[in-house]
């Protein structure tokens, strides 16, 4: 398959993959929380797995404009948001202080939580970020960064597209392109397509494929465990908002959701 590659990625020559770049970040940061699936199931469904967060210390790893993260800290919780895109934290910052919530911003790397290792979370929550990187290799670390800051008795929720179901899978994901070579077993495939920017432009962006295996290796390897998974259907609120939207997504599962636990409390 072949790549065109923009501004917003950069290529990693060692592995042949294109890999998403901050400024494809800042670039679709204000459209980003304005999706269906962001806003009837992504969202709202990570934040009622989460349960009751009050005086609980939560981070959110990839937070993009803070949703998900300022909806806990609504709830109580002594939240952080972390992300790779200074704009996406900038609007997530403005959200925050609209809202009059106390929640901390940091712009770091996932792969790399040196600066939080003396710290420790009840609750870290990993929402669309593992699909951005090409390797089993990144999942791990970014499971293992995780990992070292997570409470011996906390948990995880992460949150990715269903990899039998949605986006690059299905004939009505936008302007997709590559469908035709579409294989759930080519694991790491990059899949290309355009997404709205919310400024009414289309940006380039990529969709790295991992099967369910794929992830249950990264989990392994990283020292944690799945204690349930999730295939959660859209809040029925889309139903009165976009019919279509809501009758095509009830039919299947568009996100997969993992509760993930320190796997040395089983061993």
């Amino acid at each position: 398959m072949v790549f065109y590659l923009q501004k917003t990625h950069r290529h990693d020559y060692m592995t042949n993959k294109i890999l998403i770049g901050k400024s494809y970040w800042n670039k679709i940061a204000s459209g980003y929380s304005k999706t269906g699936g962001a806003k009837w199931i992504r969202h709202p469904w990570a934040v009622k797995l989460a349960g009751n967060v009050k005086n609980k210390k939560v981070l959110e790893l990839g937070c993009g404009s803070g949703v998900i993260i300022n909806k806990l800290v609504e709830g109580g919780a002594i939240g952080t948001g972390a992300d790779y895109s200074d704009k996406m934290l900038e609007i997530a910052g403005a959200n925050a202080k609209k809202s009059k919530l106390n929640t901390k911003f940091l712009l770091l790397d996932v792969k790399d939580l040196s600066r939080l290792y003396r710290k420790k979370f009840d609750l870290i929550i990993i929402s669309t970020v593992l699909t951005t990187f090409p390797s089993i290799d990144d999942l791990t670390k970014v499971l293992s960064e995780a990992n070292k800051v997570l409470k011996s008795t906390g948990f995880m929720i992460i949150v990715e597209p269903h990899p039998a179901f949605d986006h690059y899978m299905r004939t009505s994901f936008i302007n997709l392109t590559s469908l035709q070579g579409m294989n759930y077993q080519a694991k790491g495939k990059g899949y290309v397509f355009d997404m709205a920017d919310g400024e009414g432009n289309q940006v380039e962006s990529i969709i790295y494929h991992w099967r369910f295996e794929d992830y249950a290796t990264a989990i392994y390897r990283s020292g944690l465990y799945i204690e349930r998974m999730f295939e959660p259907s859209p809040l029925e609120i889309a139903k009165s908002e976009d019919p279509k939207w809501y009758k095509d997504r009830s039919r299947y599962a568009s996100y997969i959701f993992f509760r993930l636990k320190r796997r040395q409390l089983i061993d």
